[in-house]
């Protein structure tokens, strides 16, 4: 789960490959032609015995995702808004917590 929504890219510390158990679930829902709601969350908990005290990025513990979205297709544009909101625990530190909303504009051909 190194890199896949709520993977903290801590697939190899020390030079070995870290192993963890995790994943990721989410529900969409196609309101109308135009618009589109999903929810999601996402886990990422490595193999502690395997970490590096003091290392930053080799030493969260654990870290959890929850995102809410929307999705406005105006063909060819689509317009999107989410929100995501992340904690992490680290080893031998203070919890971490993000709270991030972002809007993206994009155009199909």
């Amino acid at each position: 789960l190194d890199d896949v929504r709520g993977g903290i890219f801590q697939g190899v510390v020390g030079g070995e490959e870290l192993d963890s158990t995790g994943g990721f679930a989410e529900l969409n829902w196609k309101v109308n032609k135009i618009v589109s709601l999903h929810s999601g969350y996402s886990v990422d908990n490595p193999d502690n015995d395997q970490l590096i005290l003091g290392t930053g990025s080799g030493s969260r513990a654990l870290n959890e995702t929850y995102y809410v979205g929307a999705r406005f297709n105006f063909d060819p544009v689509q317009l999107g808004v989410d929100y995501i909101h992340t904690d992490t625990e680290f080893l031998g530190a203070a919890e971490g917590e993000l709270d991030r909303i972002q809007a993206f504009l994009q155009y199909n051909f």
